[in-house]
């Protein structure tokens, strides 16, 4: 379960692909096997209520390319909320102190604002995997839909309309229909 300083455990229920009935087996952009090769990736779910919006997995390659095309300015304004909101020391010590494979303690309190997921009407569920194994380090963790909206609203418009481009190209959703900001994925990349 150890492996370079970091804890994988079996992925949750919560964390698998509605669609496939089972762990996310491919990447939505290359298609790359992610269970087999032992790939690493990043799971992101939308929830409203209980019903999954938008669900997709993405290789850490390709997650870096797009997050190459985000502007600098959205980057720099994304880490300054972050930093500004969320106390990571306390996040690093929950974490430590946190015996065996249960993640709830993850997620099942808003990062930033701290409403317990049961409460919310919408809310987005982001992990880092390896292989059929989810990284316990300072992910996986959940967003409220409303911080979701506050952390839209530091993307400038090129990373937007880039953002908008993916969803439609790879999740099939016309951004102009979706309920934004709220169910449109932000990608923590």
């Amino acid at each position: 379960m150890d492996h370079d300083g970091i804890i994988y455990v079996p992925i949750p229920k919560i964390f698998h692909s509605i669609y496939e009935e089972g762990p996310f087996s491919k990447c939505i952009v290359c298609t790359r096997d992610l269970l087999e090769k032992q790939a690493e990736y990043m799971i992101e779910k939308v929830f409203r209520g209980t019903e999954v919006i938008v669900e997709y997995a993405i290789c850490d390659a390709c997650a870096a390319q797009l997050g190459s095309e985000l502007s600098i300015e959205s980057t720099q304004r994304m880490e300054r909320f972050l930093a500004e909101k969320v106390n990571w020391t306390a996040r690093i010590e929950q974490i430590m102190n946190v015996e065996g494979e249960d993640l709830d303690q993850w997620i099942d309190s808003c990062l930033i604002s701290g409403r317990k997921r049961s409460e919310l009407d919408s809310y987005q569920l982001c992990a880092r995997c390896r292989g059929n194994k989810i990284e316990r380090t300072i992910l996986p963790l959940m967003i409220a839909g409303s911080v979701a909206e506050e952390i839209n609203k530091q993307l400038s418009k090129k990373t937007r309309d880039r953002l908008d481009g993916f969803v439609g190209d790879y999740l099939g959703l016309d951004p102009e229909f979706q309920n934004l900001p709220v169910d449109t994925p932000f990608l923590l990349i």
